[in-house]
């Protein structure tokens, strides 16, 4: 027996052993599979079978956007849930983002908005500790701005009183103490500088301002903004005068600099509309995206290097440039022969896999209005690359295109693949075809 249990016992090892073997083969080969499967996708990525691939977990800048655009999301929510009049929501995302990073004064201003109404005895406290932990975010002017507008939400909820607490516990809190105006005063010189402006009075007008400014008293964002309307309406020699009066008296709010912009992009004043971006860099202003994109098309329009730049810290900013608006800049860049900021849309486009066949048209005519028919011919190729297939029109200029700057043997084969039954389209292709042709007899 005990020579049985001998053998059973090494049976069993043996046994054991084998098994062991096969799972590690087994491991070992799943591994090999998975080896060469990522092989051959990076061989088709290489040889462009395949479109690039970005793995997110791996990528710490990747991860950076995430947070970026989860941030961003969150301050939406905040914002969306005070145009609900959702309070308690509001407060609950304040306690979560207030340390995460400075606010944008909207949020900033709802979140107020819901301290003052659920948790008053928090409101200086927290929005003191906010504002202090990121004074990078402002500077001196633009926290000047955002006082006010945080006293204006005070005021609003509490009346002056409780806006005259919040001032001082600011000020204890914060080393400065903003001004809180009387309503009836602040209501009088709004109501003052507007009556000037719809008179035609600039100078009367700019003289109360400045009489505000001596009194701290500033006015709200929403009055500027309704200054510069009233101002639009004047003409551009007024609102270059208004401009030029406030940026030394106040801080131009966001409503109010959007307003000047709209104008400077409906008449094309690209004087203007470059001192307003200067004017708004110097004092922290946050362009929205409205203010991106009547700047964005006026610098493409005037061939503006600035352009690029601010096309960059747009998406820096978490905005994101539509498939509209991208056209819209090519179009322009083709008016104005712009080709660089061109081929840095087309750059953009490509990376969020946004060519599409209206994209390339575009980007076509850019280059045909640019003089550069090659480049546009070489299109043909890109969009089959894509996956597309040139319609009718597109084929019609890219053989005219083809014949411009000598490459018969392109329009040949354009003329080969042919439109898709347009009968115009196919008696002008047939027209090019014996352009093409002749092209051939002279030797071009």
């Amino acid at each position: 027996m005990a020579a049985a249990a001998i053998d059973y016992s090494v049976t069993a090892v043996l046994s054991n052993a084998d098994e062991s073997q096969d799972l590690f083969s087994s491991v070992l080969g799943e591994l090999a599979w998975f080896a060469a499967g990522f092989a051959v996708v990076q061989t088709l990525i290489f040889f462009r079978i395949l479109p690039q691939m970005n793995f997110p977990l791996l990528s710490i800048e990747s991860r950076s956007e995430g947070r970026a655009l989860q941030r961003k999301c969150a301050v939406k929510d905040l914002c969306a849930a005070a145009s609900a009049g959702q309070h308690a929501e509001v407060l609950e995302a304040w306690d979560h983002e207030k340390s995460q990073g400075p606010l944008p004064l909207d949020a900033l201003k709802d979140s107020a908005h819901a301290l003052a109404l659920l948790a008053p005895k928090r409101l200086a406290s927290d929005l003191a500790a906010h504002l202090a932990r990121f004074p990078a975010a402002h500077t001196q002017a633009a926290a000047a701005t955002t006082l006010t507008a945080l006293l204006e939400v005070a005021a609003e909820v509490g009346g002056r009183d409780f806006a005259d607490e919040l001032a001082s516990a600011l000020k204890f809190h914060l080393g400065t103490k903003p001004a809180v105006a009387d309503g009836a005063a602040l209501r009088g010189h709004v109501g003052a500088v507007k009556d000037h402006l719809k008179n035609g009075d600039l100078h009367a007008a700019t003289s109360r301002l400045a009489a505000m400014r001596e009194a701290e008293i500033e006015p709200p964002a929403r009055a500027m903004a309704e200054f510069f309307e009233i101002a639009v309406g004047l003409g551009a020699d007024a609102v270059g005068h208004l401009l030029n009066g406030m940026d030394v008296l106040f801080v131009l709010p966001p409503e109010a600099m959007a307003v000047v912009l709209s104008d400077c992009l409906a008449r094309a004043d690209v004087v203007l509309a470059r001192r307003a971006d200067a004017l708004a860099r110097d004092q922290g202003t946050q362009l929205g995206f409205s203010m991106y994109e009547a700047l964005l098309k006026i610098y493409a329009t005037a061939s503006d290097a600035r352009a690029m730049k601010l096309f960059e810290d747009m998406q820096n900013r978490g905005f994101f440039a539509s498939e509209g608006l991208c056209g819209n800049l090519l179009s322009r860049c083709g008016d104005a022969g712009n080709l660089d900021f061109a081929e840095c849309i087309v750059a953009y486009l490509r990376g969020r896999s946004g060519m599409t066949l209206p994209m390339f048209k575009t980007l076509m005519r850019v280059y045909a209005r640019c003089g550069e028919f090659d480049l546009a011919c070489d299109l043909y190729e890109r969009v089959l690359e894509a996956g597309l297939e040139p319609d009718d029109v597109m084929h019609g200029c890219l053989i005219r295109f083809a014949v411009k700057c000598g490459r018969p043997q392109l329009a040949e084969q354009l003329c080969g693949r042919g439109g898709g039954g347009n009968a115009h389209a196919s008696g002008h292709g047939n027209g090019l075809a014996a352009a093409v042709v002749l092209t051939r007899r002279h030797g071009r």
